[in-house]
């Protein structure tokens, strides 16, 4: 869904980019959480050759550079007057 709440309705390309895209939501693991931050790099290269037709070569990776996780939250529990 997009930023101004309309859907992809056909495969059609450069139908995504960086004004439409709207945020990604994801629920919490109410067990434990955690937090990355890091790099996406792809790099694709199209060509084509005389006798064989085109190709498309590509290469896609991820950097990361931080990673926090707690496996569980701290419970605080508060007292309940009597």
């Amino acid at each position: 869904m997009f930023a101004d709440g309309t859907k992809l309705t056909t495969t059609a390309p450069n139908q995504v980019n960086s004004t439409n895209f709207g945020a990604v939501t994801v629920a919490r693991n109410p067990a434990g959480d955690q937090k990355t931050d890091g790099l996406d790099i792809q790099i694709d290269y199209k060509g084509a050759t005389p006798s064989w037709g085109s190709y498309d070569v590509g290469v896609m990776a991820n950097v990361l550079f931080n990673y926090k996780f707690r496996q569980h939250r701290a419970i605080h529990i508060c007292n309940s007057p009597a």
